[in-house]
C-alpha cells in the first residue's frame, strides 16, 4: 500500500485510482497465494512417497558428510 501515492495522479480522481490500485493488488495477492497452494499440494504429495523420503535422507547424509569433511579440512 505505500508504493500507491507513487501511481496515482494528483489532477485525476483519487478514489476511483486509489480502488483500481486495491483491487489490482489485491487479486494479484489472491492468485500469488493460491499458486502457493497449489504448489504445495503437489510437493505434499511428491515429498510423502516412500522413494522421495529415502532420496531426501540420503541427499541430506551426503550434505552432512560434506559439512564434516569441510569441519576436518579446515585450518581453524
Amino acid at each position: 500500500m505505500s508504493l500507491f501515492p507513487q501511481f496515482i495522479d494528483p489532477a485525476a480522481d483519487f478514489v476511483r485510482q486509489f480502488l483500481l490500485l486495491a483491487l489490482t493488488f489485491s487479486s494479484l495477492v489472491i492468485v500469488i497465494h493460491c499458486a502457493y497452494g497449489g504448489v504445495a499440494t503437489m510437493a505434499r504429495a511428491k515429498l510423502s512417497s516412500p522413494n522421495m523420503g529415502r532420496m531426501i535422507n540420503k541427499l541430506g547424509g551426503g550434505v552432512f558428510m560434506c559439512f564434516g569433511v569441510g569441519l576436518a579440512a579446515s585450518s581453524k
